[in-house]
């Protein structure tokens, strides 16, 4: 993004975090967002899709621990975050920086991983792209 902004580079795709200020700093003009539907932080923002580039790429983040953790430890730390990512002011903050919380289960982020994993290797196979 700093790149960017200095002119050393023309564009780039980010991570909403890192450009939520620029962009309303103005110093950063944003021509579309990956997801598939506009975001409430920038509504005059459109997508790709309706810049005719059929691709999406929704990004997320996500908690992890060690595989052999407790079921019983796992299950409070999805309790908690799901509990503080509902906070307001947290929610506001994270708006702020267009982020969308969840707080989902393990299952459900299974779920997530799994159609990614299919997805980016079906683009990476149909690219020839091997991490070799």
């Amino acid at each position: 993004m700093q790149a960017v902004i200095a002119g050393q580079v023309t564009m780039t795709i980010v991570d909403p975090p890192p450009v939520s200020g620029p962009l309303r700093a103005g110093t950063a003009r944003g021509l579309a967002i990956t997801s598939a539907r506009r975001h409430a932080s920038w509504p005059d923002l459109p997508t790709l899709a309706e810049q005719g580039i059929d691709v999406e790429v929704g990004l997320w983040t996500a908690f992890f621990a060690p595989a052999r953790t407790p079921p019983a430890i796992v299950a409070r730390l999805q309790k908690e975050v799901a509990r503080v990512v509902r906070l307001p002011d947290v929610r506001e903050g994270l708006a702020r920086l267009g982020v969308d919380p969840v707080g989902g289960s393990s299952e459900e982020l299974g779920r997530v991983l799994a159609r990614d994993i299919e997805k980016w290797t079906a683009v990476a196979r149909a690219a020839n792209i091997r991490n070799d």
